[in-house]
């Protein structure tokens, strides 16, 4: 016990490359992304059903349409598989239902905590110790590259975003950043504890 409790307080103390994500807290009425170059869902209203924005309560909730039920999707293994996932998320329509399957089995209202479910969900826990955010491992060691994954990237920021706060395109950055420097330890790490994603509170005065 006093060695996994050694393990948890290694991950939570590594840097993250630039501290920990500074989501930006919003009102109803505020916009949660900032436009995007290309014609995906760009807010969480345009990703969800139509009926969805209306239930939506506390920044998620649970889609039960028949699309989602019928949506299936196997973890990825290999840069083949992520490279035509990240093509077929060009598509507004695939987009939309990978966004609510991923929204149906998140319940998670903290966006940090959002996208690493949402990375348990995507990826194989294996695949993902073989990739790194810029492609390069220790040693000058070559891993699969992330960061120019264009379209994972924006569903991952419109999946860790809910109406309370949004998620930037750095905010996504430094998750990845984070998460794969620690993939080796979480592969250790997985079913002995759930996986959260740790906030530094600050004390008001």
């Amino acid at each position: 016990m006093n060695k996994l409790h050694s393990i948890e307080s290694t991950l939570e103390s590594q840097p993250t490359g630039g501290g920990e994500p500074s989501f930006i807290e919003h009102s109803d009425d505020d916009s949660a992304h900032s436009p995007i170059p290309f014609n995906l869902p760009n807010t969480i209203d345009e990703a969800s059903e139509p009926n969805y924005a209306a239930a939506q309560q506390n920044g998620t909730a649970n889609i039960n349409s028949d699309e989602v039920q019928l949506f299936s999707f196997t973890r990825m293994e290999k840069a083949e598989e992520l490279n035509e996932f990240d093509r077929r998320l060009a598509d507004a329509e695939y987009f939309k239902e990978t966004y609510n399957w991923l929204n149906s089995l998140i319940t998670e209202t903290n966006c940090a905590n959002r996208m690493l479910v949402a990375l348990d969900l995507l990826f194989d826990k294996v695949f993902v110790n073989k990739c790194s955010w810029t492609g390069r491992g220790k040693g000058n060691s070559r891993k699969v590259p992330l960061r120019c994954r264009r379209n994972l990237l924006h569903l991952f920021k419109v999946i860790g975003s809910t109406r309370r706060a949004s998620v930037s395109r750095s905010d996504v950055e430094d998750f990845f950043i984070k998460k794969l420097k620690q993939s080796k330890q979480r592969l250790n790490l997985q079913g002995i504890r759930k996986a959260t994603c740790h906030v530094k509170r600050t004390q008001l005065s």
